[in-house]
């Protein structure tokens, strides 16, 4: 052993040559090259081999864990695949049963065809007797045929499983999950669903609705009749109220009786009565003189015109809701050659009919209506007409009456009066014109008349201003206004001299 380590002492120990001398560089390369061979000895690596089988065994739990994930994004992919195939089939859900049958992955017509009755329900025979007041009405079982409610469970057995469906944006946290999830626990637990044979509620009601379109009217209000002018005494008719079925009570009462089995009944139907809005009590004890308007007439040729007006007017009905024609009211009278006089009795129809409460329609003004009457005048023509309507609940009636002031006709007075229900006391309607706007009269207008002497002039018209104005109702309470309304809106064009000359 003392030797061994003697050799390797000796091996180690640096050898150097027997030379006279050497130079200084030389030994220092020398002892560099030792210094270099030690450190490389001391940097070289001793042979591990458990590192290297380490390794391998890491490689392979990574590629295994790599195939595990793998597999199991395939099968979810999968088990995905079939969810998306099953949400989309066109088949029941697995699991569902109607009437004890499976009808599970059936399409739905499969499915009617497998749980249809070959044979239809036979009818009970029944006979009730259905009273409304003095009217009885029998219904049988040929009204009412028997039928089965299959078609409808079907269509809730088709809904389980697609009730939360969407069209478009599904994801993993959709509704699309919770119908897979629907599905499955349909499938583990399932459902049951029963049809049922029997009268249907829509045909009971089909029923009660025809008898109803018997039974069923409208109130009637009282109306205007007759008037007697001298006395001013109205004749009214009586008003009559009006009958409801009473449908859903009648509905119940059927399906309770065919439910219970009875097959012989006598069933009282319920009315609803329906009072008239205007009875014949009320129209008689308030129903007078709600406006009254006076004009004199100019008839040169004679006043048979403006008898002929009054007449026609006089006792003229308008019902509620009624729209009425002033040329309509004044027929013949109101032609071409009574102008001036027709236009006077639009004129007083029109501010009475607006004071008594009727809606304007259509009204036409006057071009060269005197400007103290602008506004609240009403023009008659061949294309121009005055329309109101009875905007009220109760009807309105026309008194007219003509007064002559002398003995050849030429000159007379009219008063025309609107008959209704009564105003609260103190209540009062007025018709006030209201200028808006200002339009100065134009040039004078010069027309050749060859009556006249040449060199001769006749004035035929005065100039006159132009305006807008509007047409107001105001209506009062004991002197005090509480509510001023724009009824219509006429602009009256200004209007130079008209002069004629001779040739």
């Amino acid at each position: 052993m003392g030797e061994r380590e003697r050799n390797r002492g000796l091996a180690d120990a640096p050898v150097f040559e027997e030379t006279g001398s050497q130079p200084d560089a030389s030994r220092r390369e020398q002892a560099r090259r030792q210094r270099k061979g030690r450190h490389a000895a001391s940097r070289k690596m001793p042979d591990r081999p458990g590192f290297y089988t380490a390794l391998l065994l890491g490689s392979i739990a990574v590629l295994v864990i790599l195939l595990l994930v793998v597999a199991g994004r395939l099968a979810r992919h999968e088990a995905f695949r079939r969810q998306y195939a099953a949400d989309r089939a066109q088949t029941l859900a697995s699991g569902v049963t109607v009437d004890g049958a499976a009808v599970g992955g059936y399409t739905r017509d499969k499915a009617l065809a497998l749980l249809a009755s070959p044979t239809a329900p036979e009818a009970v025979s029944f006979e009730y007797r259905i009273h409304v007041g003095e009217t009885t009405s029998t219904m049988t079982q040929a009204d009412l045929p028997v039928g089965s409610n299959l078609t409808a469970v079907m269509d809730q057995a088709w809904s389980l499983g697609r009730r939360l469906e969407l069209s478009t944006g599904e994801t993993v946290d959709s509704p699309f999950s919770a119908r897979a999830s629907l599905r499955a626990q349909l499938q583990k637990e399932g459902y049951a669903l029963s049809s049922m044979t029997g009268y249907d509620v829509t045909d009971i009601s089909r029923y009660v609705d025809a008898l109803a379109a018997r039974v069923d009217r409208d109130p009637v209000d009282a109306a205007l009749i007759s008037m007697d002018f001298s006395h001013r005494d109205f004749t009214f008719s009586d008003d009559i109220p009006g009958l409801t079925l009473d449908r859903d009570g009648l509905i119940s009462e059927i399906a309770r009786r065919l439910a219970a089995g009875e097959t012989d009944a006598d069933i009282e139907a319920s009315v609803v009565l329906k009072p008239a809005a205007v009875s014949r009590l009320r129209l008689k004890n308030i129903f007078g003189c709600l406006e009254v308007r006076n004009f004199a007439t100019d008839t040169p040729g004679g006043d048979q015109q403006v008898r002929a007006a009054v007449t026609a007017l006089n006792g003229a009905i308008i019902p509620s809701g009624q729209t009425v024609s002033m040329k309509g009211l004044l027929g013949e009278s109101a032609a071409e050659d009574a102008a001036v006089n027709a236009d006077r009795f639009a004129t007083a129809m029109f501010s009475a009919g607006l004071c008594a409460g009727m809606r304007l329609i259509e009204r036409a003004p006057l071009e060269t209506a005197d400007k103290k009457v602008r506004g609240l005048e009403a023009h008659l023509s061949g294309t121009q007409d005055l329309r109101l309507q009875n905007s009220s609940q109760t009807p309105l009636c026309v008194l007219c009456y003509y007064t002559p002031l002398n003995g050849r006709g030429t000159r007379g007075s009219v008063t025309l009066e609107i008959y209704g229900i009564m105003r609260q006391g103190g209540e009062t309607a007025e018709l006030t014109a209201e200028t808006t706007e200002f339009l100065p009269a134009g040039a004078p207008e010069y027309r050749v008349n060859t009556n006249l002497e040449p060199g001769t002039t006749l004035l035929r018209r005065e100039a006159s201003d132009g305006a807008k104005i509007n047409t107001v109702l105001v209506r009062k309470v004991n002197g005090k206004v509480y509510s001023s309304d724009i009824i219509c809106t006429a602009v009256y064009p200004p209007l130079g001299r008209l002069i004629e000359k001779g040739p």
